[in-house]
């Protein structure tokens, strides 16, 4: 097997997870004594990160992305009414979902005009509760102390939000115990396992921007202007952005003076400083003075900052500045970092279902790529519950300007690798920034109950190399956290050594590196990758009518009427013509009926003689859905009708006049069975095959190798 290199370490590595103002010296025995003193009774708020994490926002080269050189010189979410008002984390260590939610809801301000309170508690509490049941059961991070006492940060968000566990409205899972108390750390906190999967909005996307400063491989401090240009860009175009920083303290009660100036509301660090506090963007003002700072900053200018400690910090509470709950950041502070650009979507013009394997996700995430260069590629196969459509797709990015293809592959019942299907869809999309991205399809991909698929994806870098995502878990045992992964036969599969191979064997190798390269034992898990699917309606034929005639084309005979499931119908001796018209599930839906590969419209009489030998065909249609095509044999007697054109009965081979205003010979015709084979699911252009009675039985017995999680 070729080396791998691994390039993405464990989001936490480091000794101090949790985020403090000044380091602790806190191990790993030291017994549970320490773990508890280390999570109650210290600062900190957003957990730092380790540094391989920190590198996906320190762009080497910047990103391929043009700004708008005409910036103003003044810009504030505030005055254009997208800014949601300034909450109060209290006592919890939770400044990570305020930063992270306020982002949300500014952009549905920003794009949709709508103001809503989404709900940190909900956030917060999921992050740390591993799946209880399904295929993944045990997936997630579990913690031994108060969940609100955690700190976290942008990986935890977007792993839970990903999985649609959010975003919840405030309403429903408000910011408060039990009892409706606020700030009881006695209280009960705990959030009810049906909420699990509340989500009245849904994550989109998570740009991890570039820092406007960073530390060069020398040890020298760089600041990047074009840097503080794509973030003023991107608070014009989607609104509100998350962001971390070191603060004095992480807390109003643990603050000092050493980079705020109480007087004047103003943050400035002169130094590289982990960051402890996460907090939103909400515009610019590049005249803002410099001397206003403690420590005078390499200039004038200076972010408008949003804090999570209530509208009372800045007019009384912490200082006088008149801040509201607001305050000013330099351009230059050196531990501003991690600026996330966010979008999410109504639940109501999202997406239906989400197939997903990997609940830890970017919580616990290592990415590999090929040091000898050859080709890497993942996939998840999956199997839908209904008649579904493929929307979307989720793909994770570690490297800026980073091209992803995304394949699309329908599998049958035996395929035994991701591509041994008939591809269905294929895209090519390009992501400036590191992060996690939804895919829109340009093709929808349908699909009906039971069916499998694959997404199979390649995600080059720059330099050519490609990479490939999975989700790690392992033990914290300082912090008291436990990372688990879970993992099954059929579920991922990595591309390696050129042929396709299920994660659930190429773990043990990767494992072994990984321990090998890092002495840290982990336990490999899923590749990165969701599908969003959307239900869609299917044709169903729910009978055929069948009338009859005779020589003249006058009715005869009783009507007939058989449904798509009988196998034979007789039609009596005295119909020389007949007729056929379809009726069709749902309303809207159409139906085409063939004669052999002659279409007939409805209505139009047959006679015998054509029928003799030929296959009936009615393929069903519905806009937006799949249609079945339902197959019919006729078989056609030698008895003659009564009043027939030969003696005895016997057909005479000549032509009669055709009520259709056709001459066309006249036929003996008495029984007509009927056989439904396998419906044929169609796409946008057409149908597909599919067999009837085994989508009923995956409908009824689907237990898909996917949870899929549907959108209430």
């Amino acid at each position: 097997m070729k080396k791998k290199k691994i390039f993405r370490a464990l989001p936490l590595m480091m000794a101090g997870i949790l985020c403090a103002s000044t380091a602790l010296p806190v191990s790993a025995d030291e017994g549970e004594d320490a773990v508890r003193l280390f999570r109650e009774d210290n600062d900190f708020g957003r957990a730092p990160l380790s540094e391989e994490q920190e590198r996906m926002f320190q762009y080497p080269e910047l990103p391929a992305v043009s700004t708008n050189a005409l910036f103003p010189e003044k810009f504030d979410l505030r005055e254009e009414g997208d800014v949601t008002p300034v909450r109060d984390q209290g006592i919890w260590n939770t400044c990570w979902t305020f930063g992270i939610l306020s982002a949300a809801e500014g952009n549905l301000l920003r794009e949709y005009d709508i103001e809503t309170d989404l709900s940190e508690h909900h956030l917060a509490w999921f992050t740390w509760q591993p799946e209880t049941s399904g295929s993944q059961a045990g997936e997630g991070i579990s913690v031994t102390g108060h969940p609100l006492m955690y700190g976290g940060h942008m990986y935890y968000s977007t792993a839970t939000l990903s999985a649609w566990k959010g975003a919840a409205l405030e309403e429903d899972i408000p910011y408060t115990d039990s009892d409706g108390e606020a700030y009881n750390p006695d209280g009960d906190w705990s959030v009810d396992e049906s909420r699990r999967y509340d989500s009245s909005y849904q994550l989109r996307n998570i740009n991890f921007l570039p820092n406007p400063t960073v530390i060069t491989d020398t040890g020298e401090y760089l600041y990047r202007p074009q840097a503080t240009e794509i973030i003023k860009s991107a608070l014009m175009e989607t609104g509100v952005l998350d962001a971390g920083y070191y603060m004095d303290g992480s807390r109003p009660e643990y603050a000092t003076e050493d980079y705020f100036n109480y007087d004047t509301g103003a943050q400035y660090a002169d130094q590289h400083k982990e960051a402890n506090h996460e907090v939103s963007i909400v515009g610019w003002d590049d005249t803002y003075p410099a001397e206003n700072f403690k420590i005078r900053p390499e200039g004038d200018g200076a972010w408008i900052v949003k804090n999570s400690w209530g509208t009372g910090w800045g007019s009384g509470v912490g200082g006088n500045w008149g801040g509201e709950g607001y305050f000013y950041m330099s351009y230059y502070d050196r531990s501003l970092c991690d600026v996330n650009q966010v979008s999410v979507v109504p639940e109501e013009q999202g997406n239906d279902h989400n197939y997903q394997y990997d609940y830890l996700g970017t919580a616990s995430w290592w990415n590999f790529y090929n040091d000898d260069g050859s080709l890497r590629r993942e996939a998840n196969i999956f199997e839908v519950q209904g008649n579904e459509q493929i929307s979307a797709v989720s793909a994770a990015t570690n490297e800026a300007n980073m091209t992803v293809t995304v394949d699309i592959y329908k599998l049958g019942p035996e395929a035994d690798s991701p591509e041994d299907g008939q591809k269905a869809a294929s895209q090519e999309v390009f992501f400036p920034y590191t992060g996690y991205h939804v895919i829109e399809l340009e093709e929808p991909v349908m699909l009906r109950a039971g069916e499998k698929f694959a997404v199979v994806l390649t995600k080059t870098g720059t330099d050519g190399l490609t990479w490939t995502s999975v989700e790690a878990g392992y033990e914290y045992s300082v912090a008291g956290m436990t990372y688990t992964s879970k993992i099954n036969e059929g579920e991922s599969y990595i591309f390696l050594n050129g042929k396709w191979e299920d994660m659930i064997t190429a773990k043990e190798s990767m494992e072994k590196e990984m321990e090998e390269s890092f002495g840290r034992q982990v336990e490999v898990g899923n590749v990165l990758i969701k599908a969003f699917t959307d239900e869609i309606p299917a044709a169903e034929l729910t009978s055929l009518k069948i009338e009859g005639f005779d020589a003249n084309g006058q009715p005869a005979g009783e009507g007939l009427e058989v449904g798509p499931s009988e196998t034979q119908i007789t039609i009596p001796a005295d119909m020389e013509y007949v007729s056929f018209e379809a009726a069709v599930q749902p309303d809207g839906g159409t139906a085409e009926i063939k004669v052999g590969d002659r279409v007939i419209q409805p209505g139009e009489k047959i006679s015998r003689m054509e029928l003799k030998g030929a296959e009936i065909t009615v393929t069903t249609a519905v806009p937006g859905g799949i249609g079945n095509t339902y197959t019919f044999t006729v078989d056609v007697s030698d008895t003659a009708p009564s009043g027939g054109n030969g003696e005895d009965g016997k057909d005479d081979g000549q032509a009669s006049g055709s009520p259709n205003g056709e001459n066309t010979p006249v036929q003996n015709t008495n029984t007509v069975q009927h056989v439904k084979t396998a419906p044929k699911t169609g796409d946008s252009q057409g149908m597909m095959t599919a067999v009837y009675a085994a989508a009923l039985l995956s409908s009824a017995f689907a237990a898909a190798a996917a949870i899929r999680r549907k959108r209430r």
